[in-house]
């Protein structure tokens, strides 16, 4: 059978997420997870350009931010611009499981981490054995070739003034030592600095504009197993 040919992905607007609208109308009606919904987000930081990704939220959630919480999500990743240079980043859409570190002190009380945030239970999860084995399983029943944790976060600056240029780092998913390494790099980024963290699948940009909506049927087991992962953070709360 010939593959259908409706675009959904381009290169142009490919890392700033311009598909998100049609991504989230294509799985909306496939209801992955009972009570929650794909939801569109859009983003800048600082002087950067806009960015969207679809992420999924519970039936009811009220309007506004949604830091605090992991979710299911798709996002593609980009550039990242610094006063020490553009990092160059594979560019790529990862679906998984999407949780946030936000920072200790902020003039934005939503960016400023509580003892809600899901990050402590993501935490315990690279922390402590029986919590670390049962995330560890759960990764490993994605797809071998295609399982990552993918770390990602900005340019920050000291409150003394120091600039501390991005994180970018994807690890191919080989299980236990691969927590490991996750942990290592988390711990040596300083606690001012915002970290998002993608636990799931990834797909470079060349695949999704080969394959465009032919991809959307496998986006069921990652979207599936990043909500069986929310669940286990979530327990794992402190």
């Amino acid at each position: 059978m010939a593959k259908s040919v409706a675009r959904l992905f381009s290169a142009p607007s490919f890392t700033a997420g311009d598909w998100t609208p049609e991504v989230r109308k294509a799985i909306l009606s496939r209801r992955f997870i009972p009570n929650w919904r794909p939801k569109s987000r859009l983003w800048r930081y600082h002087d950067q350009p806009w960015v969207q990704w679809v992420q999924f939220e519970p039936d009811g959630l009220p309007r506004g931010p949604f830091f605090w919480s992991g979710k299911p999500a798709i996002r593609a990743s980009r550039p990242k611009r610094s006063r020490h240079g553009q990092v160059k980043v594979e560019e790529a859409l990862f679906i998984g499981y999407y949780v946030e570190r936000g920072v200790p002190h902020h003039d934005m009380p939503a960016r400023q981490i509580d003892s809600r945030w899901h990050w402590h239970g993501f935490a315990r999860c690279l922390s402590e054995s029986r919590l670390r084995d049962d995330l560890n399983a759960l990764m490993l029943n994605l797809r071998e070739d295609r399982r990552v944790v993918w770390i990602d976060c900005s340019e920050a600056e000291h409150p003394a003034g120091t600039v501390v240029p991005p994180v970018v780092r994807v690890l191919p998913y080989k299980g236990l030592t691969t927590l490991a390494e996750t942990k290592k790099i988390i711990d040596g980024i300083p606690q001012y600095q915002w970290i998002n963290v993608m636990l799931g699948v990834r797909y470079s940009m060349t695949e999704c504009l080969t394959e465009q909506r032919d991809l959307i049927g496998e986006f069921r087991n990652p979207i599936v197993r990043a909500n069986e992962i929310r669940q286990l953070v979530q327990n794992a709360l402190p």
